[in-house]
């Protein structure tokens, strides 16, 4: 886990100046993740050194996910090793049938931000900061809305028809 403290603050701190987040650093338990529903994943090269990071944890809104400290070493950068990073963490994200996936990043991480916004991230019109600029991409993971659907089902007593589409109009009459 020293590895990883020591790479965050590189990347961080010496290279984009985030002073402040030393305490987090050297405090947080990146590895020590409720893994039924977060996780941290390091990428590592040849040499086993830590030369990407990403994570994931719960927050207090049920079914968000905020993606936190994903970070590519300098050397490694655009190589795809962010995309491959974020995927895997996608792919949880989904599994986990979370809907919303929240991020905090800073306007001096430009390339981070073009990188979030060809994701599909865009900037939060609900969370504001006053440090930073919050971002939200809603995740169409197929769970929620096929347990949706099979609620209206049961409740009118509806069939399904592979022939022909489920359509309900909810206006009050049908």
């Amino acid at each position: 886990e020293n590895e990883v403290v020591e790479f965050l603050i590189e990347v961080a701190i010496n290279e984009f100046g985030f002073i402040e987040w030393e305490d987090y650093f050297y405090t947080k338990d990146f590895l020590n993740v409720d893994r039924e529903s977060e996780n941290f994943w390091i990428a590592v090269n040849n040499q086993n050194n830590v030369i990407g990071t990403i994570g994931v944890v719960k927050d207090e809104n049920p079914h968000t996910a905020k993606l936190n400290s994903l970070y590519v070493a300098k050397e490694y950068r655009r190589r795809g090793i962010a995309s491959n990073l974020y995927e895997i963490c996608l792919d949880f994200i989904k599994k986990n049938d979370y809907n919303i996936i929240i991020l905090h990043t800073y306007e001096k991480f430009k390339n981070a931000i073009k990188f979030y916004e060809k994701q599909g991230f865009q900037v939060s019109k609900y969370i504001q900061s006053k440090d930073g600029i919050w971002y939200c991409k809603y995740i169409n993971n197929g769970h929620s809305w096929n347990n949706y659907f099979g609620n209206i089902r049961a409740k009118y007593n509806m069939r399904v028809s592979k022939k022909k589409p489920l359509v309900i109009d909810l206006d009050g009459k049908n």
